[in-house]
C-alpha cells in the first residue's frame, strides 16, 4: 500500500479509527503553503490530511521528482475549524466548512475514498472542474479500491475513475485496473 506522507496521525483512516461519518474542514492556504501547514498541524497534533501525488520532470536532462497537493492550496483538517483556531500557523487564507449533516456525511465519505485511492497504488492526475464529463455513477465491488465510489470515464481499454469532493469543485482521476469490478449504482 502506498502511503501519504501528510496524513496525520498515521492510522488516521484505519478502519478501527475512522467509524461513521467525521467532520472535516476545508482549509484553504495561502499560496504554495500547503505543507508548512501540515507540519504546524502536525507540531499542534492536530489530525489533517493533505492529498499528494508525484510529479516527475525533465529539465536541463536532470529527472525531478517533486510531491504536490493534489487540491492546490487546500488542507482537509479533522474537526470544526475556525480562522482564529489556526490563526498562529500563519497560512490560512479561509475555511470552508459543511453546513448540513448531509454535507458532513458526503465529505467525509469523498476523503476516505480520496485516501482509499490515493494508496491503493495507483498513480493519481488531478483533474479540473471543467475537465469533468457526465459518466455513470460506480462503486467497486472487489480489488485494492473495495468500496471506492465515483463515476466512471473510459479511454481505450482502461477506465478512470472520478473521485470528486464536491465542497471543493475538484476531483482526481485514478486508473482502475483490470483486477477491480465494478458495478453501477444511483
Amino acid at each position: 500500500m502506498k502511503t501519504q506522507p501528510y496524513t496525520f496521525p498515521t492510522g488516521l483512516f484505519h478502519p478501527d479509527r475512522y467509524e461513521g461519518d467525521r467532520h472535516w474542514s476545508c482549509v484553504r492556504t495561502r499560496p504554495q503553503w500547503e505543507k508548512k501547514l501540515a507540519h504546524w498541524l502536525v507540531s499542534k497534533d492536530i489530525p489533517h490530511f493533505l492529498p499528494v501525488y508525484e510529479k516527475e520532470t525533465i529539465s536541463y536532462r536532470k529527472r525531478r521528482k517533486s510531491v504536490l497537493p493534489l487540491f492546490s492550496g487546500y488542507v482537509f483538517v479533522e474537526g470544526v475549524m475556525s480562522k482564529t483556531a489556526l490563526g498562529n500557523s500563519a497560512a490560512v487564507a479561509y475555511i470552508l466548512c459543511p453546513s448540513c449533516p448531509n454535507e458532513v456525511r458526503q465529505l467525509s465519505a469523498e476523503i476516505r475514498d480520496l485516501w482509499r485511492g490515493l494508496t491503493s497504488g495507483i498513480n493519481p492526475l488531478p483533474v479540473s472542474s471543467r475537465d469533468l464529463k457526465t459518466g455513470q455513477r460506480v462503486r467497486i465491488t472487489a480489488g485494492p479500491m473495495m468500496g471506492t465510489e465515483g463515476r466512471i470515464q473510459r479511454w481505450g481499454q482502461g477506465g478512470r475513475l472520478i473521485l470528486s469532493v464536491v465542497l471543493l469543485g475538484g476531483a482526481v482521476s485514478v486508473e482502475v485496473p483490470d483486477s477491480c469490478l465494478i458495478e453501477p449504482f444511483e
